[in-house]
C-alpha cells in the first residue's frame, strides 16, 4: 500500500530555524486565555518543610504545566519530581511581561504537599530582545534580580528557561548567559534548581551543554520531528528505520549526539520531554512517507482517544510509534501521535541510558487516562510489589504500612460484591490500580483494618478503600469499607486490597497508610503447626486464572462465558456507576462484580 519517496533532511534544517515549536505556537494560541484554577497566594514555605509524602519514582519525571490547563486533579504527584508552570514571558530590556497568573495560578503549596518542586518557566520567542538580553550585562543583571524576586518571593523552587529561534549569536555568549543565570541563583540558594529547555536537533551549534555548568537539568524537547508545516511522520520516532532514512533525526540520535558532543557525564542532566500530542495533515494519498496537502494542525492526546477512537490505528515498526490513516469525502488524512506504547519505549529508552530522567509537553493533555501515567510506574518505580503475584506480607500484627497506589503494582480490580452486604453496591467504581497485602490467620479471630491517610473527602485527592478477601471460598470479597473493617475470620490465608476509588472519571489514588490488627490467638491454637505464610510465590495470577501450588486447580478469578472475571452475574442498573457511587460509598461491604 505504501510507497517509498526520496526523503531529505535539508528542508528540515532550514526551516527548523524559522518554523515555531508548538511551545510556542501553543502560547500563541492560548495567549487571550486565562487559568483555569487560582491555588491562592504560596505560602513561601521551603518545600522540606510543608512535603507530607513524596514521589515514587527512581528518576526526575519533569512536566510542564502550561496555564491554560492547570488543573492538578488529573495529575499523579506522586509520579513527577518538577512540575514547569507555563509561562512568564521575557520582556523588553531584562524585564518580565505577562506572568498568567504566576504564582497564584500555579499549584506551588499542593505540588509541595507530595514532595513536588515547582518552578517558573520564562520564555523567549521574540529572536531580537533575546539576543538584545544575553550580550547585555545590564540587561541581564536586571533580567536575573526580576527572575529571583518571581521565584524567591513566591516559595517556588527553580527557574526554567525556554529561549528559542537563536541566531546571529555565538556558543560563548549564550554559554556566558547560563553560568550567570545559574550563579546568581545558587549563591543566594544552593537547593535553587535552573534548567533550561534544548532543542531535539542543535542545528545551530550554539548548544555546548558541557560548558553550561551554572544549568542542573536540560530538557530536551524530542517532538516536532515532523512539524506542522512539513509533511506527514512520526512526531517524536524513536528510531528512524525503513521506510525513514537510515541514520535520519530520531529520538536516539538526539540523545547520542548530545552525549558524543558533551562526553558521558552529560547524561545526569538530561531530562528526555516527550509529547502528549500529534499533528494531523490533509495529505495527497495514504501512502507514506507522504506528501500533505495543507498545514497539520496539532492534536491532544486526549482528543485522538475521544475524536478519533473509531478510525483505525496502525503501527509503523521504522518509527516506533502509531499513526492513523483515513479518507473523509475523498480528502486523505494522517495523524501521527504517541500513545501508552510508544511512550512506554520512550520511557524505556531513557531509563536503559541512564539520563537523569523524563518528561512530556505537557501535563493534562492526557486527560484522565490511566494509561501514560502506567507506563511511567512501569518504567520508573522499580518497586513493583503489591500485587497478587507480589503482594506485601503481613507476618505480625498489628501492622502498619504506608503506601501508595500510583506505584501501579496491580489495577486488576475494577468492582467488588462482597458477602457482607448492606445493599447493592456493584456501581462503585475503583478501576484505578490498588496494593495487595496478603496473611494468615492462625486461628478464627477478628480483623480489623483503618486507614489513617488517604481515607478520603470530599475535598481529598486520595480515597483508598479495603477489601478483604479470600481465594479459598466461592466468592472470594469478604467485606468492603471506606476506612475501617471489622470481621470475624476463619483460620486460613487472606488479601486485603487497598484500592482507588473513581469518582467523575478521576481515579482517586494516591499515598495511604494502613494499620492491620487481628485478635490475639490461644496459645495452644497458635502453635498447633507450622503453616505460617511466607513471601513465597505460592499464588499465581496470569489473564486468565489464579492457581495455588497447594492444589494446582484453578481459584477464583477465572473468566465466565462473557470474559469478564466475575463470579456471579449482578443484574443491577449501573448505567449512572457515579450515581451509585455517590450513595454506595457508605456501603459497609459489596459484591465482587469485576475483577
Amino acid at each position: 500500500m505504501f510507497k517509498f519517496t526520496v526523503y531529505s533532511l535539508i528542508f528540515i534544517t532550514c526551516l527548523s530555524l524559522t518554523a515555531q515549536s508548538i511551545h510556542m505556537s501553543e502560547l500563541k494560541s492560548h495567549i487571550s486565555d486565562k487559568p483555569l484554577n487560582s491555588f491562592g497566594n504560596p505560602s513561601a514555605v521551603p518545600m522540606s518543610f510543608s512535603s507530607v509524602y513524596t514521589p515514587v519514582t527512581d528518576k526526575l519525571i519533569f512536566g510542564y504545566l502550561p496555564y491554560w490547563e492547570n488543573r492538578t486533579d488529573y495529575l499523579r504527584y506522586t509520579l513527577l519530581t518538577d512540575i514547569l508552570y507555563f509561562s512568564c514571558e521575557l520582556s523588553a530590556n531584562g524585564t518580565l511581561g505577562e506572568c498568567h497568573g504566576w504564582p497564584e495560578s500555579a499549584p506551588i503549596d499542593e505540588a509541595h504537599k507530595y514532595g513536588v518542586r515547582m518552578h517558573l518557566v520564562i520564555t523567549g520567542f521574540d529572536t531580537e530582545i533575546v539576543k538584545s538580553l544575553i550580550e547585555d550585562e545590564t540587561q541581564k543583571t536586571a533580567f536575573f534580580k526580576n527572575c529571583w524576586n518571581q521565584v524567591n518571593n513566591a516559595g517556588a523552587d527553580g527557574i526554567n528557561i525556554d529561549f528559542e529561534g537563536l541566531k546571529e549569536i555565538t556558543s560563548a555568549v549564550l554559554i556566558d548567559f547560563f553560568n550567570d543565570l545559574g550563579g546568581y541563583f545558587h549563591s543566594r540558594n544552593s537547593e535553587m534548581i535552573v534548567s533550561a529547555a534544548i532543542p531535539a536537533v542543535d542545528w545551530s551549534g550554539y548548544w555546548n551543554l558541557s560548558a553550561m555548568t551554572g544549568v542542573d537539568y536540560f530538557f530536551a524537547m524530542l517532538y516536532d520531528y515532523h512539524w506542522k508545516g512539513g509533511d506527514p511522520g512520526p512526531v517524536a520516532p524513536l528510531y528512524s528505520a525503513d521506510p525513514w532514512p537510515a541514520n535520519g533525526i530520531c529520538v536516539e540520535k538526539s540523545v547520542n549526539t548530545y552525549i558524543s558532543k558533551n562526553g558521558e557525564s552529560i547524561k545526569s542532566k538530561l531530562i528526555a520531554g516527550y509529547p502528549y500530542y500529534g499533528v494531523k495533515w490533509a495529505s495527497t494519498d495514504g501512502d507514506f512517507p507522504g506528501t500533505q496537502s495543507a498545514k497539520g494542525v496539532s492534536v491532544l492526546f486526549d482528543t485522538v482517544l475521544s475524536e478519533y477512537s473509531t478510525v483505525s490505528s496502525d503501527w509503523d515498526d521504522g518509527s516506533e510509534t502509531p499513526y492513523k490513516i483515513w479518507t473523509d469525502e475523498s480528502q486523505w488524512y494522517q495523524l501521527w501521535y504517541d500513545d501508552g506504547e510508544s511512550l512506554g519505549l520512550k520511557f524505556a529508552f531513557a531509563n536503559e541510558n541512564n539520563l537523569a530522567g523524563s518528561g512530556m509537553w505537557a501535563l493534562n493533555y492526557d486527560k484522565s487516562t490511566e494509561e501514560i501515567w502506567k507506563k511511567i510506574a512501569e518504567n520508573f518505580v522499580a518497586d513493583r510489589t503489591g500485587s497478587l503475584q507480589r503482594p506485601i506480607i503481613i507476618d505480625s500484627f498489628p501492622f502498619t504500612h504506608s503506601d501508595d497506589t500510583y506505584r501501579y503494582a496491580s489495577d486488576l480490580f475494577d468492582s467488588y460484591q462482597c458477602s457482607e452486604n448492606t445493599f447493592d453496591t456493584s456501581g462503585i467504581n475503583e478501576s484505578g490500580p490498588e496494593i495487595i497485602y496478603k496473611f494468615e490467620a492462625l486461628c478464627k479471630g477478628t480483623l480489623t483494618a483503618s486507614i489513617t491517610t488517604g481515607s478520603g473527602s470530599d475535598d481529598s485527592r486520595e480515597d483508598i478503600d479495603i477489601h478483604i478477601l479470600s481465594d479459598q471460598t466461592e466468592n472470594p470479597c469478604l467485606i468492603r469499607n471506606d476506612a475501617d473493617i471489622l470481621i470475624t475470620l476463619e483460620k486460613g490465608v487472606y488479601f486485603a486490597s487497598l484500592d482507588s476509588f473513581v469518582a467523575e472519571n478521576i481515579t482517586k489514588g494516591g499515598p495511604f497508610t494502613v494499620t492491620f490488627n487481628f485478635s490475639e490467638c490461644p496459645e495452644s491454637e497458635n502453635n498447633d503447626d507450622d503453616d505460617t505464610i511466607s513471601g513465597d510465590d505460592d499464588v499465581y495470577y496470569d489473564s486468565d486464572e489464579v492457581t495455588t501450588d497447594e492444589d494446582n486447580e484453578t481459584g477464583n478469578y477465572d473468566a465466565d462465558s462473557d470474559g469478564d472475571y466475575s463470579d456471579n452475574e449482578n443484574p443491577a442498573d449501573d448505567s449512572d456507576p457515579d450515581a451509585d457511587a455517590a450513595v454506595s460509598k457508605n456501603s459497609g461491604g459489596c459484591n465482587i462484580n469485576e475483577i
